[in-house]
């Protein structure tokens, strides 16, 4: 099997890039602010996947998602065995999952945040592991709410587990809230980034995900390039990221298996 990358054609309206594609699943580069399947409450947008099935001609089986703010690498089955496969593969942990965020303040040290989420308001909590750790820091010489300057750190992160908005609501639980985060971040430092870069925008995006193949038993391990949009936010802030990490030649700093992480 071999990666194979995907363009528009004459003609259609909007496509996703394609990171890998074989005849049994693809794996794509979701933007920010597209959904990746219909939602009671926007049913006319374009999602991940009726743009995949455009794309394929073939219909689409969802196995996870992403937040509509989160970009990054979506795996989406091209049939119902894959898609059970996959989706068995993601209830047993089976999947490496690997996230990049901009964070508010300074973390010097990897760390580990294990508390329980709730799936839903006063829902019993099921119990949560976020694996991070630091990549690069900055601080800006403008006062941001009662502080002087204004501190932010690149965090690599795994997901151990799959609760709904897992990052978001573990990095806020420490105190270093995602940047663009509207329900669960700072509203002074996410006015700070729409203002100066023109528009609002969730710092937080899938990088890596590593994953044995269900029908033939490759390891599959795929990794996206920072947008042209991340890169020209952390240079403008300074922030010193690896120009084989940006452009996805090289690789984030990676955690043990998630198949190996107790709960």
């Amino acid at each position: 099997m071999s990666s194979e990358p995907v363009s528009a054609q004459p003609g259609q309206s909007r496509t996703v890039p394609f990171v890998y594609r074989d005849e049994y699943l693809v794996v794509i580069d979701k933007p920010a602010g597209l959904l990746v399947h219909p939602h009671s409450f926007d049913w006319r947008s374009p999602t991940c996947i009726s743009i995949v099935e455009r794309m394929t001609g073939r219909r689409v089986y969802t196995v996870h998602r992403l937040d509509r703010g989160t970009s990054g690498l979506v795996i989406l089955a091209l049939d119902p065995v894959t898609a059970t496969a996959l989706s068995m593969a993601f209830r047993e942990r089976r999947i490496h999952k690997e996230y990049l965020a901009l964070v508010r303040g300074f973390i010097g040290e990897s760390g580990r945040i294990d508390s329980p989420i709730s799936r839903r308001p006063g829902k019993p909590a099921a119990p949560a592991l976020t694996l991070y750790k630091p990549l690069a820091q900055v601080e800006l010489p403008v006062p941001i709410g009662p502080h002087p300057s204004a501190r932010y750190t690149l965090l690599s992160l795994e997901l151990a587990t799959g609760r709904s908005h897992q990052a978001r609501r573990h990095l806020h639980r420490i105190n270093h809230p995602v940047i663009g985060d509207k329900q669960h971040g700072d509203r002074d430092h996410n006015r700070y980034y729409a203002e100066r870069f023109g528009r609002e925008f969730l710092f937080l995006r899938a990088t890596r995900i590593q994953f044995t193949h269900p029908h033939d038993g490759s390891e599959l391990n795929v990794q996206a390039a920072l947008p042209d949009f991340w890169n020209h936010v952390l240079e403008e802030i300074g922030m010193a990221v690896p120009e084989r990490m940006a452009s996805g030649e090289g690789t984030w700093p990676t955690f043990r298996s998630a198949a190996n992480l107790s709960t």
